[in-house]
């Protein structure tokens, strides 16, 4: 199924981050179908743990956090995600759709 999703979604451009490399090694396949998971925080204090792959997309994260969630397509909703500044400072960055969650993750923790 990874390479399909690879060959399907393109190549990653960032290499594998701690958290993608211990989840990989530690994870039973048996007990997930995706191998990742993160909580996505609300304004309204919140959280929704939302799983995904090497492969997907803020796109894909987006559709499934809306499907568990209950919300309506982002669309529909104007719905983001942003991630907080890795630097520390007080700023905010808008997720583009087509970027990997897993890439974002690495970059993440290389700043």
């Amino acid at each position: 199924r990874s390479v399909e999703r690879t060959q399907q979604r393109g190549e990653r451009q960032a290499r594998p981050s701690r958290m993608e490399i211990l989840s990989i090694l530690l994870r039973n396949p048996y007990h997930h179908s995706l191998p990742f998971s993160v909580p996505v925080h609300f304004l309204n204090g919140t959280y929704q743990v939302v799983g995904f792959d090497s492969s997907t997309t803020v796109d894909e994260f987006l559709g499934r956090l809306n499907q568990s969630s209950g919300m309506r397509k982002p669309a529909q909703s104007g719905f983001a995600l942003h991630t907080d500044d890795p630097a520390g400072r007080d700023l905010e960055h808008h997720l583009q759709g087509g970027i990997k969650i897993c890439d974002i993750i690495s970059k993440w923790e290389q700043a």
